[in-house]
Parts: C-alpha cells; sequence; structure tokens
C-alpha cells in the first residue's frame, strides 16, 4: 500500500481488487466518502479532511485482522489400524460365543446367579462380579445391541490409545461404574450386560475429542461439543426405564474420570507400541479370565 498527496487530496494505491474490497467494506461502514480508480493499479483517493480518518480507520482494521486467517491445523489422524480392527472384532466374536455357549449350558441359571451384578454381592466381597456381569447377556438382542455399540465406540477409541489400554479402560471404566451402581444401591440390585462399558467407551471417547479439539483449535471455546454429544448419547440410548439407568450413568461417569487419568496418552508413542499394547492387552484377559475363575460354582 502506498500512500501520496495531490494537491487537496490523498491517494492511496492497493495491492489488488481483494484489498479494495476489505477497504471499500470498512469505508462504507464508517461513513468515510472516497473515490476509486479501478485502471491500472486499484487506487482510493480522499480529500484531505477526511484522510486522516481513513488512514486511522485502515491503520486499525489491518492491526486487528493481522494474524487472520488463522494457519489451517491439520486434523489428528484417526484412522483405525488392521491390527486393531482384527484385535476389536476377535474380541467381540468371542463375547458371542460365550453368550450362546452359556446360553446352552446345564448350569446357565447357576452362571447367572453367581456372575452377574449384585449389589449387596459386590459391597460384601464378590468384586469379580464387577467384571463377569458384563460378559453376560439376558437375550440375543440384548447381546447384539452391545456389541454393536462397543464396536462403534472402539473404532473411534482404539486410534487415540491403542487396542491393549482401549479394551483395558473400557474394562476398568465398567468395573468402576459398577462399582459406583453397587455403592448406590447398596442391596435388592442386580445386573447383567456390557452396557456399563459401553457408555465407559463413550465417556473416554469424549474426553479424546475434547484433548482434540484443543490441540486442532487451540483453544478452549469448542470442547462443550464432545460433552455435548456423550450427553446426547447417553440421553438416546441409555435412559430406556427398562434398561438400567444410573449403571449407564455411572458408566460415562466412570469412562471420563479414566479418559481424564489417560490424558498424557492420548495420541502418544504408547498407542504404536506393539510389545506394550499386547501385554495390556493380555492384562484385560487376565482381569477376565481371573475374575471367571473366582466364581464359587461347585
Amino acid at each position: 500500500m502506498h500512500i501520496y498527496q495531490a494537491f487537496e487530496y490523498t491517494i492511496i494505491e492497493l495491492s489488488g481488487y481483494r484489498a479494495l474490497k476489505e477497504i471499500e467494506l470498512l469505508l462504507w461502514s464508517q461513513n468515510i466518502p472516497y473515490s476509486k480508480q479501478l485502471k491500472g493499479t486499484p487506487t482510493l483517493i480522499f480529500h484531505n479532511s477526511q484522510a486522516e480518518q481513513a488512514l486511522s480507520e485502515i491503520h486499525f482494521y489491518y492491526q486487528e485482522n493481522r494474524n487472520w486467517p488463522p494457519p489451517k491445523m491439520r486434523p489428528i489422524s484417526n484412522h483405525l489400524p488392521t491390527n486393531a480392527l482384527i484385535v476389536n472384532s476377535l474380541i467381540l466374536f468371542l463375547l458371542v460365543l460365550f453368550h450362546f455357549q452359556s446360553m446352552a449350558i446345564l448350569f446357565r441359571q447357576a452362571i447367572l446367579k453367581y456372575g452377574r451384578f449384585s449389589a449387596a454381592e459386590v459391597l460384601a466381597g464378590d468384586w469379580y462380579r464387577l467384571f463377569t456381569a458384563q460378559t453376560l447377556h439376558s437375550d440375543d438382542a440384548h447381546l447384539f445391541s452391545n456389541v454393536v455399540s462397543l464396536f462403534l465406540f472402539l473404532a473411534l477409541t482404539t486410534p487415540a490409545l491403542g487396542y491393549g489400554l482401549t479394551w483395558l479402560t473400557i474394562l476398568l471404566g465398567g468395573a468402576l461404574g459398577n462399582l459406583i451402581n453397587a455403592i448406590f444401591y447398596q442391596t435388592g440390585h442386580y445386573s447383567i450386560g456390557a452396557s456399563t462399558a459401553v457408555f465407559s467407551a463413550i465417556g473416554i471417547f469424549s474426553v479424546i475429542g475434547i484433548k482434540e479439539k484443543i490441540m486442532v483449535h487451540k483453544g478452549l471455546k469448542s470442547i462443550y461439543v464432545p460433552l455435548i454429544g456423550a450427553l446426547g448419547l447417553f440421553a438416546m440410548l441409555g435412559s430406556n426405564p427398562n434398561s438400567d439407568v444410573f449403571a449407564h450413568l455411572f458408566g460415562l461417569i466412570s469412562g471420563i474420570f479414566i479418559g481424564i487419568l489417560c490424558l498424557p496418552m492420548i495420541h502418544s508413542k504408547i498407542k504404536k507400541n506393539h510389545l506394550l499394547q499386547f501385554i495390556l492387552l493380555f492384562g484385560f484377559l487376565i482381569i477376565i479370565f481371573l475374575s471367571w475363575a473366582s466364581l464359587p460354582i461347585k
């Protein structure tokens, strides 16, 4: 931008037609009279009596917008690796297989009696129920809804944490949700199903979403979006009067809490460490095995 005077007029030569349009909008908004010339270099012409105000407004405009538009941030990669997809599919297949096998076993009632979540018995020391209840389902429809939900939220969560850490945190989040549910009810409450783990996954995913919003947008203005999404999913999927609403709510809260603990590990090198991810996955499987091995079925 070049500025010079000719008699009683001040002349501003601009860098191009885009700059001309921007300055014209500014001048219109401030009711500053001017004339323009479009041949050759775009030029604005002011009477000297208006020039000082015009130059002041233009200077302030460029000062205010010197960092606009902000640089585009590269979105965080969120694709699901093939090995994670295989692991997730295999574990969900084992959950389905276990369901159909348990339905056919003669002592199905004993499995339900000793493996289900029971508030009073959890508080009495049956810790294994916090985990075994997550692998039991009342019927095929119950199983199907949980498997589909888990597959979806695993696909969203695994790219940020890795398959081993994801499965372990979801399981622990479901167990913590069940424990809070036991403390809430104290006695006389029973349930089965992986729904608490599903809402644990939703809670963990909401924390991942918040961190990604902060990393991409460099601010806190948009972090409410993942939280509103999590609460919306709870309202849509978890508030059915026929379901264990408080278990879903406590699972969501537990997932958010565990997600916060995992904040340093989100999109870190841990997710690419296959040995560590395998160890964490093995820990997940060991917890399931030890929980079922603790059942006092004779």
